[in-house]
């Protein structure tokens, strides 16, 4: 049964859902063996398995990720005062006989998240049915961003908690906004998930939008078990809250019917039911502790109406992506050669969408002059050719790419563009100094901060506090602020790590290296900056080239610039890293790993455009192009054997630009 053709007779928009369950099939009055709001010992473990043994529990448990933290860390479920009064409600009143079993897991899964210790369940339930939403409708899995819908709601909710409903409604077309008034879904690479409060450094681009969202059941009741297997469904795996004990914090697996049915303070996704298992039949809840909690990487199966499962259930409504997708199979060429034109391979995907043909285009500039475009040619297979003009060194190539789906209309790729290009140097790369920091190349190390000073090695920390739990290349050993496990970040001041002398005297080149950088939990997190620098008279003055912070996210980033833009090339460049601790102190880590300076060596073979040879690219020149177009080679720029408009386009790249 495809999700997209599926009957949704049974449930009509009218009302929504309430709080007291009926009692569950087996309850247990309280749980003495462990403190609900701590971390879960082996002590406290086995006093569970020893009360599971006497109350007649049909499901384990033992240790897991979930253990190690709080139940405060592992939820989050705020219920707002007057959910019922603002909310959308439908009654999904079962109109026929369903199935004893379904699981929607059948027609694919999802990747199980992890929350971390982060409140943060509430967004972790809505985006898991709104993911699953779109996997039965467009047929793939998508990563979308928690971070994003804790960090931007304009609810005040967070780490500290939240109402799966307002999420929902951020992801939803007509919804609420974040604080740049936009909506809808945002992809996690867009945004990645930390686990912290972190600011929201909107605008963010919004890829997937829902229809519709409602509470499942009416105003003046929680959903019985018929109307949330209509609505699983009708609509798909359902986001719901549940009220989790130290028993459902240490499930391994089995059905969980240790039920207490307490004030709700957890979010989960229902993904479907069987009426065979347990006393009366049990649902298949998805969660976000990560995979070593549960049974099959993160599921557990738990008898219907235990723990005020189904409370303040949530279907939503998600239409097939109709667009077209422009992506690179190759990449953005780093380089140009100059004097040559360059062809890029193009792919196009069609999502729910027609590619209307002829409409692909890369539109480029050079040397900062007028924009210009150049059709794709067909490759066939959905694969298209784009063609660069060709080239001179210094002509700073700018270029994007784009092209018209019949309903979704044009996109582009880089998606921000024209506002946002590829960029690529002109003239070959060559290597003059790299270091993967395996062997000491003479960096030097400086500052006066009191703990946290720069040290080669391999990462020792873990991962705990926002350290690098791995260097980024895979060698092995990186540099790192402190490298020890533990509390070993930057405090209390300044430390650098210097280059040796490198020897750019034979020109411009590009410094390139990959970054790790978190300052998002302490004192006085998101408040300081991470500097690079660079010198050009062997450290005796430094000249800022970049800065990143406040925000931060944990991961290794590659970052580039180029020694030119900052100060002459000479024989005595070096470059210094930059971490500090200042004012009450956030916890600072950082690393640097996967050094290399890379030469732009560039000769111009020729002018290209200049067809009389007098040194310049002007309306003589023009003349001569149009006296051949599509008739002989003699306005031929591009080096193919004819004159077209791939030739006029590279001559108006470059009209009236002297030749170097």
């Amino acid at each position: 049964m495809q999700y997209t053709t599926m009957n949704r007779i049974g449930c009509r928009l009218a009302g929504a859902v309430r709080a007291v369950l009926a009692p569950a099939v087996i309850m247990t009055a309280s749980f003495a063996a462990a403190p609900t709001a701590a971390q879960l010992t082996d002590a406290d473990i086995d006093a569970l398995r020893k009360q599971g043994e006497s109350a007649g529990w049909t499901f384990t448990v033992g240790p897991s990720e979930a253990t190690g933290r709080s139940i405060g860390e592992l939820c989050g479920t705020v219920e707002p005062p007057n959910w019922r009064e603002e909310g959308r409600f439908d009654p999904c009143m079962p109109t026929r006989g369903l199935p004893p079993y379904f699981d929607w897991r059948d027609q694919g899964q999802l990747t199980i998240r992890n929350q971390g210790s982060c409140g943060s369940c509430w967004a972790f339930g809505a985006v898991g049915a709104v993911e699953y939403a779109i996997l039965y409708a467009d047929g793939g899995e998508v990563d979308l961003s928690e971070q994003w819908i804790v960090s931007c709601n304009q609810d005040g909710w967070g780490c500290g908690g939240g109402w799966h409903y307002d999420a929902l409604s951020m992801m939803a077309t007509g919804g609420k906004t974040d604080p740049c008034s936009d909506n809808g879904a945002v992809l996690e690479q867009h945004f990645m998930y930390e686990a912290e409060d972190l600011p929201c450094n909107c605008p963010y681009i919004h890829s997937y939008w829902l229809d519709n969202w409602a509470f499942v059941g009416d105003q003046s009741s929680t959903p019985n078990v018929g109307q949330l297997k209509q609505a699983i469904y009708d609509h798909g795996p359902i986001a719901v809250c549940v009220y989790v004990n130290s028993a459902f914090q240490a499930y391994t697996g089995g059905v969980f019917n240790a039920c207490e049915n307490e004030w709700i303070n957890h979010v989960v996704v229902l993904t479907g039911w069987d009426d065979s298992q347990g006393s009366s039949g049990v649902w298949f809840l998805r969660n976000s502790w990560g995979p070593s909690w549960g049974e099959d990487g993160g599921y557990m199966r738990i008898e219907y109406e235990c723990s005020d499962i189904g409370y303040a259930a949530c279907y939503v409504e998600y239409s097939p992506t109709i667009r077209i997708e422009i992506s690179l199979p190759d990449g953005p060429p780093e380089a140009l050669t100059p004097g040559e034109p360059t062809t890029i391979t193009v792919r196009i995907d069609e999502i729910g969408d027609t590619y209307i043909p002829e409409t692909g285009a890369v539109t480029y500039r050079y040397d900062g002059g007028m924009w210009l475009s150049e059709p794709f040619t067909s490759l066939g297979g959905g694969l298209y050719e784009a063609l660069l003009p060709a080239a001179s060194c210094d002509d700073g190539p700018e270029f994007y790419f784009s092209a018209e789906g019949a309903s979704c209309g044009v996109v582009y790729d880089p998606a921000g563009a024209p506002a946002e290009t590829y960029a690529a140097l002109v003239g070959e790369l060559i290597t003059v100094f790299a270091n993967d920091f395996e062997t000491d190349l003479g960096w030097s190390v400086s500052g006066d901060a009191s703990a946290g000073q720069w040290e080669r090695g391999i990462p020792a920390g873990g991962g705990d506090r926002g350290d690098p739990p791995t260097d980024y290349d895979g060698s092995a050993r990186c540099y790192l602020t402190g490298n020890a496990y533990g509390d070993s970040d930057v405090d209390g001041g300044y430390t650098y790590l210097a280059s040796p002398t490198i020897d750019l005297s034979e020109g411009d080149a590009e410094i390139r290296y990959a970054l790790w950088y978190t300052n998002h939990f302490g004192n006085d997190p998101h408040n300081d900056l991470f500097k690079t620098y660079v010198s050009n008279d062997d450290g005796a003055s430094w000249v800022l080239a970049e800065t990143v912070g406040p925000g931060t996210s944990s991961g290794w980033v590659v970052h580039s610039f180029l020694a030119a833009d900052f100060v002459t090339p000479t024989a005595q460049v070096r470059v210094r890293f930059e971490a500090s601790d200042l004012e009450d102190g956030s916890v600072v880590e950082a690393g640097v790993d996967a050094f290399e300076v890379r030469r732009i060596s560039c000769e111009d073979m020729d002018c290209p455009g200049d067809l009389n040879g007098d040194g310049q690219r002007d309306q003589a020149d023009l003349g001569i192009l149009l006296a051949s177009y599509e008739l002989d080679a003699g306005g031929d720029i591009d080096g193919d054997g004819d004159t077209d408009q791939a030739d006029l386009g590279a001559l108006l790249a470059v009209y009236d630009v002297p030749c170097p």
